[in-house]
């Protein structure tokens, strides 16, 4: 009784921790800083603001080298809050702050009750399975775990040899996302992707939000909002990716915020501030965010923003982002390392291992094939928004809004040679494709009163047929293919008898189909949820499931689990597999990078095979596990180690027990050393 009395009250001090951290974490800093900036969106911007803060506050904890806790990071923003509220109060009698008159016009009742029922269908959805993105395990969800343990990240970005034993990656974008996971962590003091994945839930309202209070801004016409909701949930990329639990949704927000405060800047100081603000968030979120600061700058170009205006914006954006990228150029050499820039230095194997994954899975290889199921892809996964988005923003001439296209397109391109797939690499287009659903939706809904009925005829058709496409492609259940095929036959044969007729409603009861159909698509994808998280396998899939890859138990929990209890003391692995890192680490077996630089010697070419052994030997290295399907498998072929020591006579030895499951991975033990006998033969 005492136990569960204990559990219970330990139950509640987290919860209220949870609170604590979601109230000076992610709204009430920021809340004030909006306030006293008189910013629209405030719900918006209070949350965006305070994340930045948040950033910057466990930022510099670690620059003050103080241990990042609960109970320094909670009493830092605590400190942070008071101030500004003696901020807000000292403006406030000074008649500075000023009532925040910002009217929309309300949303329709349709908008509400489907913004309802999907996000708690989405929320249903993600609960079941949380944080689904590919490389979530060593990347995403690794760091704030390591910060929870280590209190500090003093290992990111990864640089020497026991850096690469905790952190597995070579990354050193800066970590928005996952100091947001960490702050929550460090309220229950364990990691949790059901607790991470709240923010998840929080990014789908915030972009929901968002993209209504623009329609409403650019067009009173009363059924834009119903034609936003449409195209945002029947365009599946909007799900699939925002799942991820990555960078995507804040990047999203970040870009589409940016070009609304610069575009309605009103000529005030304290809308640049904001855009500044907002521009941040998104440049602190991936690397390749900072194609949204000079977005903004030339968005300050196209709207004529003043010179005072734009120096404000760009002095506040560059002093906010500067700190990481000169952390990161101190520790490493290279403000983006290990990206090959302007004579940077880079990690030598890093390098390698995406030059070859850039020569398997490239732009440059089956070219054709791959841009030509590329374009199916956006037309399955948006082409409605596509089509009428573009004609909207060409048709007006909305320069602002194409270049921020523009240069999405050009990062989304440039990204290509550093993913797995192209298929993958679309998640990099997110923010241009809710701007697009957002102007396809004001050009129909612009229409829809004047009797260009054909448009709406047209969407309603496009958007069946692509739904359908999808299930043929991706599903396999004839039950699911049958309700499909009926709802298509019978959306096709109304919408014809209909247009034939050419009642004045047809519009209107196109509406009501794409709502049908949306609504069902959707729950067919929410309903579908994983039972098992030892694997990841998403990529290209229009259905995002984590499952058990069947004949790969080297992937699994229980294969490594057994392995540890086979073998003796410490045991040291060369792999490339991130997976395995997660799985392994804080065992006794350790996996150690291919590009770690406490292996660097594997590319000396004037070592022989008894030399590498040697070397390995003193790092107490006992292995190498090899997988020769794979990109980094082709690139380690090529290495003078797998040259000397994979053939002759004193070859690796294969390990006997280890079960591959499909025959590839193996496992090469390092042979003992030779007896002083051999080595006078």
């Amino acid at each position: 009784m005492d136990i569960i009395i204990y559990n219970n009250m330990v139950m509640i001090i987290d919860i209220l921790k949870l609170i604590s951290i979601f109230v000076l974490g992610f709204f009430l800093p920021g809340y004030l800083v909006a306030r006293m900036l008189h910013s629209r969106m405030i719900h918006v911007t209070s949350i965006l603001g305070s994340i930045l803060i948040l950033f910057q506050t466990i930022f510099y904890l670690q620059i003050a080298d103080i241990p990042l806790r609960y109970d320094t990071l909670i009493c830092t923003l605590l400190g942070i809050t008071i101030a500004l509220s003696a901020l807000f109060h000292f403006r406030k009698k000074a008649n500075l702050i000023k009532p925040i008159d910002d009217p929309i016009s309300k949303p329709s009742p349709f908008f509400i009750i489907f913004s309802i029922a999907i996000l708690l269908l989405i929320t249903y959805r993600l609960t079941m399975a949380p944080l689904t993105g590919p490389d979530i395990i060593f990347r995403w969800e690794h760091l704030p775990k390591l910060m929870l343990t280590h209190q500090n990240f003093d290992f990111y970005p990864p640089f020497t040899g026991e850096d690469y034993t905790k952190y597995f990656f070579t990354d050193s974008f800066p970590p928005m996302v996952q100091f947001t996971y960490f702050s929550l962590y460090s309220a229950i003091s364990t990691h949790s992707k059901e607790v991470a994945n709240l923010l998840t839930i929080l990014q789908f309202v915030l972009i929901i939000f968002s993209a209504y209070y623009i329609i409403k801004k650019e067009t009173d016409s009363t059924h834009s909002d119903t034609f936003l909701i449409l195209f945002l949930f029947s365009n599946f990329s909007f799900f699939k990716i925002l799942s991820y639990g990555q960078e995507n949704g804040w990047l999203s927000i970040s870009l589409l915020l940016t070009w609304f405060f610069l575009y309605k800047n009103e000529d005030k100081t304290s809308n640049f501030i904001l855009a500044a603000i907002i521009t941040s968030v998104g440049t602190l979120s991936r690397e390749y965010g900072g194609f949204i600061f000079c977005c903004g700058i030339l968005l300050c170009f196209v709207y004529k923003v003043k010179m005072k205006h734009l120096l404000v914006y760009a002095a506040i954006v560059s002093a906010l982002i500067a700190p990481w990228f000169i952390r990161t150029w101190v520790i490493t050499g290279n403000p983006v390392y290990s990206l090959n820039l302007l004579g940077f230095y880079v990690n030598p194997g890093h390098k390698e291992v995406l030059n070859q994954l850039n020569l398997i899975s490239g732009l440059t290889i089956n070219t054709k094939v791959r841009i030509t199921k590329t374009i199916i892809l956006l037309i399955q996964f948006a082409f409605i928004p596509i089509v009428f988005g573009f004609w909207y923003l060409i048709k007006n001439r909305k320069v602002g809004l194409l270049i921020l296209i523009l240069f999405n397109t050009i990062i989304w391109i440039m990204s290509i040679r550093f993913t797995a797939s192209i298929e993958g690499s679309l998640k990099v287009l997110l923010p241009s494709l809710i701007i697009l659903c957002i102007d396809a939706a004001i050009f129909l809904s612009k229409n829809y009163k004047k009797a260009q009925l054909s448009i709406s005829l047209v969407a309603g058709f496009i958007l069946c047929l692509g739904l359908c496409v999808n299930i043929f492609i991706y599903q396999k259940g004839t039950t699911i293919k049958g309700i499909f095929i009926a709802l298509f036959l019978i959306i096709i044969t109304l919408e014809v008898i209909f247009f034939l007729r050419q009642r004045e409603n047809i519009s209107q009861i196109t509406i009501s189909v794409m709502f049908a159909v949306s609504v069902t698509w959707v729950i067919l994808n929410i309903s579908i949820y994983p039972t098992s998280i030892s694997y990841i396998n998403s990529i290209g899939d229009m259905i995002i499931h984590v499952t058990r890859r069947h004949n790969v138990p080297i992937l699994e929990d229980a294969f490594w689990t057994n392995f540890r209890h086979k073998v003796k003391g410490r045991f040291r692995v060369i792999g490339e597999n991130p997976y395995i890192h997660s799985i392994t680490y804080g065992t006794n077996v350790e996996l150690i990078p291919l590009w770690s630089p406490e292996i660097a010697f594997l590319m000396n070419e004037k070592h022989d095979a008894e030399e590498f052994y040697q070397r390995l030997r003193e790092l107490n290295i006992h292995g190498f596990l090899y997988y020769p399907n794979v990109y980094t498998g082709k690139w380690y072929e090529q290495t003078p180690f797998y040259k000397a020591c994979m053939f002759g006579d004193r070859k690796l030895i294969k390990h006997p027990n280890l079960s591959a499951g499909d025959g590839e991975w193996q496992l090469y033990l390092v042979p003992p050393a030779r007896k002083i006998n051999d080595t006078k033969k």
